[in-house]
């Protein structure tokens, strides 16, 4: 049967190639992938290597991204990536590799690109690093806000402020970081603060750490050591993963939807909606709070099948889609996600010709709806931390008037690219990505480049952090009449 299925989207076989790109089955496989050790972290690389692998990055980049010179001209990208790899030294670690490729991979703005590295030099820092001692708040563009100090003897107070690290002003350091990765300027900032400690780390910032700060308004010098990384719980973890969606009742009969990733089978989401929405009904809950401020997104169709059970409006995430047909997008696809299309369909679709780019239309319409169906109020949060799937959900709501939004702006623009693919260069064994699609607007504007704007602004202040106060949840509490 399903062979037949498969048959008969030959029709419309590009349609059915985006779909079969499902954005939850290939998140773990690795194009080219070779055997990796911890001795690759030790491993100096020759200028020559490293400028070839530069080259597989771009090359693999211009065979399967839809338009990748849509920020940067195919000239000055040229430029950039020669200026690196005449800058590079004789040789070099894999810690130094990283900067010179992400560098180079940034120049193309776009968020979901991220930097390049390997889970080597992850294991290698979780083990072998004395890791900076302060979380931190916020990343200002000339400063680090602290939220707490790990230090023994503690040396600041939450919210001080760290200007300089071993003699290097934190200006240049979050600049030198933002650089390497694409998108927005939030985005950018957010991705300093989440990989700070191991990016000082990459960038040989070690322990001790001479610090040069604030406290309580007064300049202060001091030495500090680095502590360990916190060792993995017997289960393999240092923390327990939070689950994908959860659902309570808060005071005042508010029900609390946390949707944190748009992962996992269709059927359990549905099961797990099915139970909270009955509940709610039973209760007479009337009040409803869905929460995707740290959603960074997966399969949109959980998107859809939330918006099932909340309204009967027409709506699209998108008004089209571009995708590109390309040696990679079949290597990576038919040989290492979706290998049990039968040989004989695979084969078919790789003769397609590479480069051959499917535009998808669409039109806002009515979805089917799902029972038992919510009929009290009901509102969304969103911030800084809702991403891809996530962002295309809330640009839709927004655009639609399905809800109401609540919190920070998100810092990924709607027209953007994703479904991507992750392949290994061929000396460093450094992990670089590539989109395959590009998604547009839900209105079909092309030029907007902002985040997603809620319809009310509530932005925690540093006294919210401090006193561990969650304000946007308890603005959307007290916001229903």
């Amino acid at each position: 049967m399903r062979f037949f299925i498969y048959l008969r989207c030959l029709s419309g076989l590009l349609v059915c190639v985006a779909f079969l790109f499902s954005p939850f089955a290939g998140q773990a496989q690795i194009l080219y992938a070779q055997p990796t050790d911890s001795s690759l972290v030790t491993t100096r690389f020759t200028k020559t290597q490293v400028q070839e692998d530069l080259e597989f990055l771009l090359h693999t980049l211009q065979q399967a991204h839809p338009n990748l010179y849509h920020s940067v001209s195919r000239e000055q990208l040229t430029r950039y990536k020669d200026s690196v790899a005449a800058a590079l030294p004789a040789h070099l670690n894999s810690f130094q590799a990283i900067f010179a490729l992400s560098a180079v991979v940034a120049q193309l703005n776009e968020g979901h690109l991220g930097f390049v590295t390997h889970q080597e030099q992850w294991k290698h820092f979780y083990r072998e690093a004395q890791v900076f001692p302060f979380t931190i708040a916020e990343v200002m563009h000339d400063a680090l806000i602290i939220q707490k100090d790990l230090s023994q003897p503690q040396h600041l107070a939450p919210f001080d402020t760290i200007w300089a690290i071993n003699g290097i002003p934190v200006r240049h350091l979050i600049q030198k970081y933002k650089n390497l990765n694409g998108g927005l300027d939030c985005w950018r900032t957010r991705h300093v603060k989440n990989n700070l400690h191991f990016l000082l780390f990459a960038d040989s910032i070690r322990s001790p750490f001479r610090v040069r700060a604030s406290h309580r308004g007064r300049f202060t010098h001091f030495t500090v050591e680095g502590n360990p990384y916190p060792k993995p719980s017997p289960s393999g973890s240092t923390v327990s993963s939070p689950a994908y969606y959860t659902y309570q009742v808060l005071p005042d009969s508010v029900a609390y939807l946390n949707f944190r990733r748009m992962w996992g089978y269709h059927s359990r989401f549905i099961s797990f909606l099915d139970s909270a929405f009955t509940d709610m009904h039973v209760r007479g809950v009337q009040k409803l709070v869905i929460d995707l401020r740290y959603n960074g997104g997966g399969d949109p169709r959980l998107g859809q099948i939330l918006l099932s059970y909340l309204t009967r409006k027409p709506y699209r995430f998108h008004a089209f889609t571009k995708f590109k047909l390309s040696k990679p997008s079949k290597e990576f696809q038919y040989d290492l996600v979706n290998s049990t299309i039968p040989k004989p369909v695979r084969v078919l679709l790789k003769s397609l010709p590479n480069g051959l780019v499917k535009t998808t239309r669409y039109k806002a319409k009515s979805h089917r709806t799902r029972q038992p169906f919510y009929t009290g109020q009901f509102c969304f949060l969103i911030g800084q931390g809702t991403f891809s799937a996530a962002n295309n959900l809330a640009g839709s709501i927004k655009e639609y008037g399905l809800g109401t939004l609540i919190g920070e702006a998100t810092c990924e623009p709607l027209n953007d690219y994703g479904e991507m693919m992750s392949f290994m260069l061929p000396h460093t064994r450094l992990v670089a990505s590539t989109p395959s699609e590009y998604f547009t607007h839900p209105t079909g504007d092309r030029h907007n480049r902002d985040g997603v704007q809620p319809d009310v602004v509530v932005k925690p202040t540093q006294r919210d952090r401090a006193q561990g106060r969650d304000a946007v949840l308890e603005f959307a509490q007290r916001w229903f009449p």
